[in-house]
C-alpha cells in the first residue's frame, strides 16, 4: 500500500483504492475529488504484481488486503474502500465487524 495522492497530513478521512489486476498505478478522476474533500487516498499493491515481492494467489492478495485495511483502520479516522475489476473478489471474503471506522465500500469495474 502506497500514500498516492495526500490532501493533507491531518485528512478527514483516508481512502483505500483496491485495483483490478494487473494493479499497475492508474490515476482516476476521482481520486483529485477526494483529495479535494481533504481526504487521502491510498493505492494498494497486491503481493507477486508489479515488480512487488511475494506470490500472487487469491489467498495472498486477501492477506494483503487485509492488512491494508487494519493499518488504515486504525488511523481512527473514516475509512472509505473503493475496490475495482478483481479487488471485488477478496473484499467480499472479508470480515468487516473487526473494521469500526469504515463509512463507505464501492465497487465498480
Amino acid at each position: 500500500m502506497i500514500l498516492y495522492k495526500e490532501a493533507s497530513k491531518t485528512p478527514k478521512a483516508n481512502c483505500l483504492f483496491m485495483p483490478g489486476i494487473p494493479g499497475r498505478i492508474k490515476d482516476f478522476a476521482i481520486f483529485d475529488d477526494l483529495v479535494k474533500e481533504n481526504i487521502n487516498v491510498y493505492f494498494h499493491q497486491y503481493p507477486g504484481t508489479h515488480g512487488n515481492e511475494g506470490e500472487f494467489t487469491i489467498d495472498t492478495a486477501t492477506e494483503s488486503l487485509n492488512d491494508s485495511i487494519s493499518k488504515l483502520n486504525a488511523k481512527e479516522i473514516p475509512l472509505i474502500l473503493i475496490a475495482f475489476s478483481f479487488s471485488t473478489l477478496p473484499v467480499i471474503t472479508l470480515d468487516f465487524t473487526q473494521y469500526k471506522n469504515i463509512i463507505s465500500l464501492s465497487f465498480f469495474s
